[in-house]
């Protein structure tokens, strides 16, 4: 009996204080807190963008009349995400967009809306000055500034984006990249000017000998064997801005030994015996075949005129460089994806007008510059001929001439504005295949109008191997001009029968 006395009491005292055991859901709604004093704002079109996120915080109105803050189990769902966003938590951040922007909070099957018009204030205006502040200290990871507007209430708004104009009075020593100082680790001083409208501040910054050898910068990472297979212990050698007794650890991220081919990128930084660390360095390591399996890889160049392991090493860092390069005149042409892997290859470039101009016949100071870009070939100055005094390309064209794959003519002269054919072409690349390569494929005779073309054998070596070939009536026009994206499909091909280089280009696609 007292038990339930007990329980009639509790019962009670629940129900004169507003609690129902069986209390339902009626409604949620949204408020809007400013976390920083806790109190609720709302938007208006007179208010300045805030420098910090607001905060939705969801309530729901009981049976009973009970109402109750909801903190977990919330859908929260935004109109337009470039105007801003909100996180798990009911945090609203804005970004630089402006407009109608609703926000709704979905909970147990309830839902509330907030509707706002986002219209900063412009308080450009009643800026009275700038501020800059930051870290003007060297650093070779450069340091993050901040511009500020200062109102005439002394108020401190933050300026953030390109509205904003940086210069510096002596980029050899420091410039501004995106709001951060980067230091190039030349000793001296210069000025960083910020410039906001009308507004501008200006930051000194001064770098000594000192700073540079408090902090340490990676130079280059020297690999032995240069062009290791994965039966090699490979070792390497940090090269630093400091003496290497100053260094007192160095610390990796990724593989060290390596079980297998492929292309690695590990990452490596150092620390100093002040205890200073410097950036991240990447080391682009390409692993060739697995040791036991080298002497039986097929050789598709002649090794006296390619360099094959230069040549892997070069096409792989091109790849990893040249991701993101605008070509404006390739789209629905018949060779659009090979010339933009031949781009990112490194041995075409569109001009400054995004162009490649895959139509265009080449002539053989053009062609002479695209084969030595694309097998690595250095340019060569000791040789002359009577016509290339003041050609651009010179040093491409004795670089072949030099390897036996263009000659000049009986006068002396190269004749570099001369087009070059398409029988022409094919006699140059067939030059750079190993004879043993070619010997495995089999001419089956098809091509119509080359049998009394002086250049036939390379004609047929190079449509054997699957290079070039002829149109639907198997004519290969030898004669014809070669054309630009004709030039650049060929030689990709060829550097795809490299087995290694074709799965360098498969891996970083």
């Amino acid at each position: 009996m007292k038990k339930i006395i007990c329980l009639i009491i509790i019962l009670l005292i629940a129900m004169s204080f507003g609690f129902s055991f069986n209390s339902e859901l009626l409604s949620v709604e949204l408020k809007l807190i400013n976390p920083q004093t806790e109190q609720q704002v709302s938007i208006t079109n007179d208010m300045g963008k805030p420098m910090f996120p607001l905060k939705f915080e969801l309530y729901g109105k009981y049976s009973g009349g009970r109402i109750e803050k909801i903190d977990e189990n919330i859908e929260w769902i935004i109109s337009d995400k470039e105007i801003a966003q909100i996180d798990g938590s009911g945090y609203l951040f804005f970004l630089d967009k402006q407009g109608f922007l609703t926000v709704e909070a979905q909970y147990d099957n309830k839902k509330a809306i907030y509707y706002t018009n986002i219209k900063w204030k412009d308080t450009d205006k009643q800026f009275e000055s700038l501020k800059i502040e930051g870290n003007k200290e060297y650093h070779s990871q450069g340091n993050e500034i901040e511009v500020w507007g200062k109102m005439k209430s002394g108020e401190l708004i933050e300026i953030n984006g390109k509205d904003i104009i940086f210069s510096s009075s002596d980029k050899n020593i420091a410039y501004v990249v995106n709001q951060k100082i980067y230091f190039t680790g030349k000793v001296g001083m210069c000025v960083i000017t910020a410039k906001y409208k009308n507004l501008t501040e200006s930051l000194s910054i001064e770098v000594s000998s000192d700073d540079l050898l408090e902090i340490p910068i990676i130079r280059a990472v020297k690999i032995k064997p240069e062009y290791p297979t994965s039966y090699d212990e490979i070792e390497f050698e940090v090269i630093t801005n400091v003496d290497k007794r100053h260094i007192k650890n160095e610390q990796w991220q990724g593989k060290k030994r390596f079980y297998d081919e492929g292309i690695y990128l590990p990452v490596v930084r150092v620390v100093n015996d002040l205890d200073n660390f410097s950036d991240w360095y990447m080391v682009p390591l390409f692993v060739g075949g697995r040791g036991d399996m080298v002497s039986e890889e097929e050789n598709v160049f002649s090794e006296g005129i390619v360099d094959k392991e230069i040549l892997r090493k070069n096409i792989f860092i091109n790849l990893l460089n040249n991701d993101e390069i605008e070509i404006m005149d390739i789209e629905k042409h018949w060779a659009e994806m090979d010339i933009i892997k031949a781009v990112k290859m490194g041995f075409v470039f569109p001009n400054d007008e995004s162009k490649i101009y895959p139509n265009k016949f080449l002539n053989r100071e053009e062609i002479a510059m695209i084969i030595c870009k694309a097998l690595g070939f250095k340019e060569v100055f000791d040789y002359s001929f009577e016509d290339l005094e003041n050609s651009d390309y010179k040093g491409y064209v004795y670089a072949l001439n030099q390897k036996g794959l263009m000659n000049g003519y009986n006068d002396g002269l190269f004749k570099p504005n001369r087009v070059v054919s398409r029988g022409e072409f094919a006699q140059i690349i067939s030059r750079v295949l190993d004879y043993n390569y070619s010997q495995k494929y089999i001419y089956n005779g098809d091509i119509k109008d080359i049998s009394n073309y002086w250049g036939r054998d390379a004609i047929e070596q190079i449509v054997s191997i699957g290079l070039m070939q002829g149109d639907k009536e198997n004519k290969f026009y030898p004669e014809n001009p070669i054309k630009k994206a004709e030039c650049i499909v060929v030689i990709k091909r060829l550097l795809e029968k490299d087995p290694l280089i074709k799965g360098v280009i498969e891996w970083v696609d």
